[in-house]
């Protein structure tokens, strides 16, 4: 590094010689230093003269664009700017440049709209035969606003030729493969782009382009039939006008496109509604035809020979496959009064008439098993007559008035009455409204909610059990209070409306707790002392195990609120039952392809029936201890243990032992809640610890999924702690010794633990050689190692600055250093963006020459760590420790690979070090300056100011 840096120097040579008036010494002279490839991207950004155009293209400088993975290319930058100076000249370079990159095809882009139109013009040929060639998916968008502006300055020709190379009509097109996501959304972003200024230029051309686009869109999809106008419209754009429906897809998007388009070129009489359709209808596809019902429905008041038309075409009124439903039903909705009183009996006389019977009994013995009767027949009569009585409603008077009002009161509202399909979404439909149950008063609307029943098996026609068993338990809540009063009147009623009931009641917990807990426990005692059905009946079976589950959260949220300790005995006597049945009725063990060790089982605790009720357990135990807590000194004192809730203990322990306690879920409890029993029982802990866990036995053998249950939730739901780690010593050591060999997914138990044993270290709980060397083993094991100290960084750098205790430097020293030295530059160096290191030094927290030199020899191996803006922060805070290897350091990561993209961000902190260097003298002011330089060539020309 004995000869000095020459970046800025030459860069500075470029500067005054492009201040002159080009002549050919001065051409040659440039073109010789441009052939360092860093002085030739800042060479193009500090040329702002246009006099140089024509010399660079003589000297052939615009004639090896780069490749596209290369990026951006500076002399087309150039090129761009210098458009609307010298748009000649631009044009002539442009038009021989011939390339594939799509930054090039951009800045040609942007120099055609700034030039003059007819200049501009000349490079369509040029950029159509590129997109043609090559795939220009990154700048698309500029494209797409080049079409616009030469459709606005009414240039059809060009503006289609881009389009139709843009867009891509062509369904047979073999140049590209199937568009991903981020190319589906660019293609509907473009059409809403492109579309309304091509409408507005040419709509004839405008309109035919954008059916093809449709067409061969859902082409690609699937959707068209061979042979057939069938699209399945209806599924993936059940509405054409904006609608909850609607999927977002881009067919769905294209023809929100047309249908916006169509309406702008009617509206501004481009083209007659008449002519529109014309080309609308002669597209083969259902789709299209729909676009036009929605047409005629905008415009029927100036087009009212069009709308009688339509609404007396018996092909779309009797559409009972629903291709056309939702556009005529709203068209002849809205406009049934356009329609001459002749018209309207005729309407009417379809309607009486009913729909076409045949093949109804087939269809209907198909799907119910048994032969149709002449009620049934009926009842598809009405139905079908209520549904086109539905669509025009707001016209009827007299006699169909009353039928329709009839109709509508035996079947309800219908459903789907204007769509053929649904996302599933439907409004509660209750045979009585919340204000009528409130009018009957609890005794009668209790008796008439429990007796009703639906008229149809699936009720898709008329009201629904759970809408009124919904509306029942929003009645009620409405008094909260006086309706808990009555809530044993509840008992032996379906288990649903039960569950509804108890539900409400919970929502209002934390307003009347006390009154609640002694109205609605009983109705709770009755629930879990009744028998769940059995495994032959499912449903039955599985709506009570859902009434269980409102039971457990009602008793929870009594428990959370700090009700009296009055209720000790009734609140266990339903927790309790409610955990045998649950433990019982509804356990779930672990699947045989599920390995125990790296199971996360926090969901199966936290959302399991048998998991929910023991929680409940545990929080019951909570509650007690709660309310026999002293304080001593500002501390709790807690000392009576299971003496005062013996139920828990006899549990706990028969959980133990039993077969109930062979849920996973149920175990898992004990390793969330390990800390509460700690506090409740140290003595009874410390005996059953490892029953609890059992992860020491049979290592070589399959595991005991039950003690690993218990074992993953504590490491994984809480923190480490002193005390608790004393206790399980063992089964710590147990674990540690299974690690995993390699990373792999689905270790975070592992990992858990790992932090719980770093955080013992960090405290001085434990050190390097503390039981048999724990935290040696941790930093040994390739799975969990790097997890491990980046953990350590982040609790270094959330450290409060004001803590009464520091971390051990000394302890933490010799820990980095012995995973520095068994694996640590092993996986750095397999990591070149690592971020292990980079919370160690960023939080301060350690010695600074010690952080300096380590950082230095992580960099080494990492060069590109993580966190790198806030390295050189901390980094430029510290320098003066060890100025020498801080400017190394920053070497090593200017000139890592990548670093042209990170190094502006942290240029600021840079500079600090670079100032301070650059006053000393030697070896540290000349790695400065190679710093510097080197930044300059990654384009940060701020650098040079440096040097001065």
């Amino acid at each position: 590094m004995t000869s000095p840096p020459s970046f800025f120097k030459q860069l500075q040579c470029l500067q005054n010689a492009v201040r002159q008036t080009p002549r050919t010494d001065l051409v040659r002279y440039v073109v010789e230093l441009l052939v360092d490839k860093d002085l030739e991207r800042s060479f193009w950004d500090i040329l702002k003269t246009s006099t140089w155009i024509k010399p660079l293209a003589i000297a052939g400088c615009y004639d090896s664009p780069p490749d596209p993975e290369k990026g951006p290319w500076g002399a087309s930058r150039y090129l761009a700017r210098m458009a609307r100076r010298e748009p000649a000249e631009v044009t002539e370079v442009f038009s021989r440049i011939v390339t594939d990159n799509p930054w090039v095809v951009r800045n040609m882009v942007q120099a055609a709209m700034a030039m003059p139109l007819q200049y501009g013009m000349k490079l369509v040929p040029n950029i159509i035969v590129t997109l043609q060639e090559h795939n220009l998916d990154l700048f698309k968008d500029e494209i797409a606003d080049f079409i616009v502006y030469l459709a606005n300055k009414r240039q059809p020709a060009v503006a289609f030729a881009l389009a139709y190379v843009l867009l891509e009509p062509e369904a047979d097109c073999n140049r590209r493969q199937r568009r991903g996501d981020s190319e589906e959304y660019w293609y509907q972003q473009a059409w809403e782009t492109v579309l309304p200024s091509l409408a507005r230029c040419v709509p004839t051309m405008a309109l035919h382009l954008a059916c093809r686009g449709l067409i061969n869109t859902m082409d690609r999809q699937g959707y068209l039939k061979e042979m057939s106008s069938e699209d399945d419209s209806a599924l993936w754009r059940p509405a054409v006008e904006e609608h909850t429906e609607n999927l977002h897809s881009v067919q769905s998007a294209l023809v929100a496109r047309i249908r916006d388009a169509t309406e702008l070129i009617v509206r501004e009489e481009k083209m007659s509604l008449r002519e529109v359709l014309e080309i609308l209808e002669r597209q083969k596809y259902v789709i299209f035809r729909r676009i036009g019902l929605h047409l005629v429905n905008e415009f029927a008041e100036a087009n009212t020979d069009l709308a009688r038309k339509r609404m007396l075409t018996r092909e779309l009124f009797d559409d009972d496959e629903g291709r056309f439903m939702h556009e005529y039903s709203r068209l002849i909705g809205k406009r049934f009064g356009l329609l001459e009183e002749a018209d309207r009996q005729q309407v009417y006389g379809w309607i009486q008439d009913g729909p076409d019977m045949t093949g109804f009994d087939e269809d209907f013995r198909r799907w119910n098993d048994r032969a149709a009767t002449e009620e049934d027949r009926v009842a598809r009569k009405q139905a079908w007559q209520l549904q086109k009585l539905w669509w025009i409603r707001d016209w009827l008077g007299g006699e169909w008035k009353v039928t329709f009002e009839e109709l509508k009161d035996k079947y309800g509202e219908p459903h789907f009455v204007d769509m053929s399909v649904s996302s599933g979404f439907r409004e509660p439909r209750s045979p009585f409204t919340v204000d009528q149950l409130q009018e009957m008063g609890f005794e009668k609307a209790l008796e008439e909610v429990s007796k009703w029943r639906e008229e149809t098996e699936d009720g898709t026609w008329g009201p629904r059990r759970e809408d009124l068993y919904s509306a029942f338990a929003t009645c009620v809540g409405r008094n909260a209070v006086g309706a808990a009063e009555q809530a044993t009147a509840l008992c032996g009623r379906p288990p649903e409306l039960i569950q509804e009931f108890i539900g409400e009641m919970t929502q209002h917990v934390k307003d009347h707790k006390e009154a609640l807990a002694k109205a609605v426990l009983p109705l709770c005692q009755w629930v879990v002392d009744e028998p769940v059905p059995k495994a032959d009946k499912d449903a039955e079976r599985e709506k009570w195990g859902r009434l269980l589950n409102s039971v457990v959260e009602f008793a929870m949220q009594l428990l959370a609120s700090g009700i009296g300790i009055t209720y000790k005995d009734l609140m266990w006597s339903v927790i309790r039952k409610a955990a045998d049945l649950t433990a019982e009725e509804f356990s779930e063990m672990l699947g045989d392809d599920e390995e125990a060790k790296v199971f996360d089982f926090t969901s199966r605790y936290l959302n399991s029936r048998a998991g929910r009720a023991m929680r409940a357990v545990f929080e019951y135990a909570k509650w007690v201890r709660m309310h026999h807590v002293t304080r001593e000194n500002d501390k709790e004192v807690y000392v009576l243990g299971f003496e005062v809730m013996p139920g828990v203990q006899k549990m706990l322990r028969d959980r133990l032992e039993s077969p109930l306690g062979r849920d996973i879920s149920v175990r898992a409890c004990y390793g969330a809640y390990f800390g509460l029993l700690y506090n409740i029982d140290k003595a009874w802990l410390e005996k059953n610890a490892q029953r609890i866990f059992n992860i020491c036995r049979n290592q070589s053998n399959s595991p005991d999924p039950l003690g690993w249950a218990a074992w993953n939730t504590l490491v994984t739901v809480s923190r480490s702690h002193p005390e608790i780690y004393r206790i399980l010593k063992c089964e710590y050591r147990c674990a540690t010794r299974q690690l995993p060999n390699q990373k792999a997914r689905g270790i975070v138990p592992f990992e858990r633990m790992a932090e719980h044993l770093m955080m013992l270290y960090v405290w001085g709980e434990l050190n390097l050689e503390s039981d048999d060397g724990i935290v040696k083993a941790v930093i040994e094991s390739p799975a969990v190692r790097e997890h491990a100290l980046q953990f350590v960084g982040n609790v270094l750098q959330e450290w409060p600055a004001d803590a009464q205790s520091r971390p051990n430097k000394k302890e933490l020293a010799a820990l980095w250093d012995w995973y520095w030295a068994r694996g640590g530059r092993y996986d750095a160096e397999n990591r070149k963006a690592s971020h292990v290191f980079g919370g160690w030094f960023v939080s301060g927290k350690l010695d600074r020459k010690w952080s300096i030199e380590r950082l230095h020899a992580f960099v080494m191996s990492a060069p590109e760590a993580e966190a790198d803006d806030m390295i050189v922060e901390q980094l430029a805070r510290i320098c003066a420790a060890d100025l020498q290897r801080s400017v190394e350091i920053l070497e090593m990561m200017v000139n890592a690979s990548g670093a042209s993209h990170r190094a502006p961000q942290w240029f600021k902190s840079a500079k600090r070090i670079l100032r301070r260097c650059m006053k000393m003298e030697g070896e540290i002011r000349l790695r400065a300056e190679w710093v510097i330089d080197s930044l300059g060539r990654q384009g940060i020309l701020e650098a040079g100011k440096l040097l001065r």
